[in-house]
C-alpha cells in the first residue's frame, strides 16, 4: 500500500494535471473561434504579401548587409541559444517539470511566478503547435537559404514557419503576461522577436 504522504503527493500531482488540461482545453475553446480564424486569415494574408514579393528578400538581404555585424551577432547569440533549446520535445517536460516544482512551494513567490510562467508556457506550446506544423505542411516554403520564400501550396517544402522562432518566443512571451512594470512587460516581448 502507498504511504500517506505519497497518497497525498498523488493526488496533489493529479490534480495540477487535471488543471493544466482543464485549462488547455479552455484555451482551445476560446481561442479557435470564427472570430480568431479570420484574425489568423489577416494575419496569413500579410505573410503571404511578404513572402510572394520581393519584400523579404530585400528586408532580409538589407539586415545582411547594412544591419547585422559583431555586435548584433553578440546581441543576438543568447537568443539564439534559448531559441535552439525550445523545441517542443525539451520544452513541454521542461514546462510540466518547472509547474511540479512549483506546486511543491506554495510558499516561496519566486516558485510561484516560475510556476505561472510555465504553465503559461505550456499552454502556449500546446495551442500554437498544431498552428505551426499544419502551416508548414500547407504553405510549403523553404528556408531563405533555399532560394527564395514563396508559399507553394501543399509543396514539397515544410520550412515556412520556424519552429525556433516560434518556441523561441514563447518563454518572453509567458514572462511578458506576468510582468506588471510596462518597461519589463515591452523588454519582454521586444525580446520575443
Amino acid at each position: 500500500f502507498p504511504s500517506h504522504d505519497s497518497l497525498f503527493s498523488s493526488i496533489a500531482h493529479a490534480k495540477l494535471l487535471s488543471t493544466v488540461t482543464d485549462s488547455i482545453r479552455t484555451d482551445y475553446t476560446a481561442a479557435y473561434t470564427e472570430k480568431y480564424l479570420l484574425h489568423m486569415l489577416e494575419f496569413a494574408g500579410t505573410a503571404a504579401l511578404i513572402a510572394n514579393t520581393p519584400i523579404d528578400k530585400e528586408v532580409r538581404e538589407n539586415w545582411q548587409s547594412h544591419v547585422r555585424g559583431p555586435l548584433t551577432d553578440a546581441l543576438s547569440s543568447p537568443a539564439t541559444t534559448i531559441g535552439g533549446v525550445p523545441q517542443v520535445y525539451g520544452m513541454l517536460p521542461a514546462y510540466i517539470g518547472l509547474q511540479w516544482i512549483a506546486d511543491r512551494h506554495p510558499d516561496y513567490y519566486s516558485a510561484q511566478w516560475i510556476g505561472q510562467w510555465a504553465n503559461h508556457a505550456l499552454r502556449m506550446t500546446v495551442l500554437v503547435a498544431p498552428q505551426q506544423l499544419l502551416l508548414n505542411e500547407v504553405i510549403g516554403a523553404g528556408r531563405p537559404t533555399q532560394g527564395n520564400s514563396h508559399w507553394h501550396i501543399g509543396g514539397p517544402r515544410k520550412r515556412g514557419v520556424s519552429g525556433h522562432a516560434t518556441y523561441g518566443a514563447i518563454p518572453f512571451l509567458s514572462a511578458a503576461i506576468l510582468m506588471e512594470d510596462p518597461w519589463r512587460r515591452r523588454a519582454a516581448y521586444i525580446l520575443s522577436t
